[in-house]
């Protein structure tokens, strides 16, 4: 099984935040194929960084995704404060939080036969991840999902039983 970790980041939360991730994914993650990190960026000129390289680390411009460019323009005025003329509502944000989606949707159209996991840019990797870690976190949570899909009592524990087991 592949996991395919995503990101997305401007310069602003390259600088804040982001840069010190990617480093943290090369000193802190198993380095194996099966774990893929992701990074989707947009308003930014990536050469002007000296970002970690490494086989399963991915650079991605929004900007070359000409869906990304229009869909940005057309709503520009969706920008939280409709050009101004309110006070900032994060639920009318739409081009704050457009790259995390289109980040999202590239990498699940370009995905099989893997965990497709988005990692924010502003975590932080306390300690190290493992190949098995990842199983376990995404064991727990298929589990937590099938509890509240399934709502059956008796077959909660069976269903926890038989993903552990996988």
């Amino acid at each position: 099984m592949k996991y395919k970790i995503v990101t997305c980041f401007n310069e602003t939360i390259l600088n804040k935040n982001a840069a010190k991730l990617i480093q943290q994914f090369v000193d802190k993650w198993q380095p194996v194929k099966s774990i893929e990190f992701h990074c989707y960026y947009y308003d930014v000129d990536l050469s002007n960084y000296s970002l970690p390289e490494s086989k399963n680390i991915f650079y991605h411009n929004l900007e070359e995704l000409d869906d990304f460019n229009s869909f940005m323009e057309r709503n520009k005025t969706h920008d939280g404060t409709e050009a101004g003329a309110i006070e900032y509502n994060v639920m009318l944000d739409a081009t704050g939080q457009a790259p995390k989606i289109f980040a999202l949707s590239e990498c699940a159209f370009n995905n099989k036969d893997s965990w497709m996991v988005w990692l924010d840019p502003y975590c932080y990797t306390m300690k190290d991840i493992r190949l098995s870690s990842l199983k376990n976190i995404l064991s727990i949570f298929v589990c937590l999902l099938c509890s509240l899909f399934l709502n059956l009592s008796k077959f909660k524990f069976f269903v926890f039983l038989y993903l552990i087991f996988l």
